[in-house]
């Protein structure tokens, strides 16, 4: 026979035990729908946070990718010589080409125009003229680029550094009739839900550049940047 105390010690740890086991239990429906719903919540905050960063980081980056074309495209005319026209549109392996359904938001190229040197037609992509850079079709975000309130067809630098933009009439054009110099504005913008993000390259008529933001949060309607 086992000694006494060795038995009821025997029968304390089992009713411990018991006890133990009967205290566990798993999640009720309520809590589990809770979790899901926070789990949910969690989810869509950070969705839309990455969203916001991917957005941001295409917008700065297309602005940086545009900025140093613009600056090159200068640079090639002054030391060239020769007109660089900028436009809407790729080159490809015959050539260069352009979608008419779209506009700058496509992605444009730069090039020398020397067969248009004389200064007063521009824009044909002819044998001898020179590729000298792309501007991919940004993913996030959206280019247009703008003289005044019109959609420039073609922006140009001229030998002597002088920027401008090409009218209908395929002319270039530097002044409006009041004698106001237009500055080409290249707007870059990116959209998440209401929430907008704009950056503003100025050219003004000398060729000089400079970049500026517009960050504009919970509105209904785009900014004339994004228009």
């Amino acid at each position: 026979m086992a000694e006494p105390g060795k038995v009821m010690l025997y029968a304390r740890k089992r009713g411990m035990s018991a006890g133990c086991r009967s205290r566990q239990r798993g999640f009720t429906m309520v809590e589990l729908l809770i979790t899901i719903v926070l789990i949910g919540i969690l989810t869509t905050i950070a969705t839309s946070m990455m969203r916001d960063w991917a957005i941001s980081n295409d917008v700065n980056a297309t602005t940086a990718a545009v900025e140093s074309a613009f600056d090159e495209a200068r640079q090639a005319a002054i030391s060239r010589g020769r007109p660089v026209v900028m436009r809407p549109g790729s080159f490809t392996s015959t050539g260069f080409t352009f979608d008419n359904s779209k506009g700058w938001e496509q992605g444009f190229v730069f090039f020398t125009n020397i067969s248009d040197s004389d200064s007063t037609t521009f824009g044909t992509f002819d044998s001898g003229d020179e590729q000298l850079g792309v501007v991919q079709q940004p993913t996030r975000s959206r280019i247009t680029v703008k003289n005044g309130s019109a959609v420039a067809d073609m922006v140009i630098f001229l030998p002597n550094g002088m920027s401008g933009f090409v009218s209908t009439r395929n002319q270039f054009i530097q002044a409006e009739k009041n004698g106001k110099v237009k500055d080409v504005i290249v707007n870059i913008c990116g959209r998440n839900g209401k929430d907008y993000y704009v950056k503003t390259l100025t050219v003004s008529s000398t060729g000089a550049s400079s970049v500026n933001s517009k960050d504009s949060y919970g509105q209904a309607t785009p900014p004339s940047e994004c228009q």
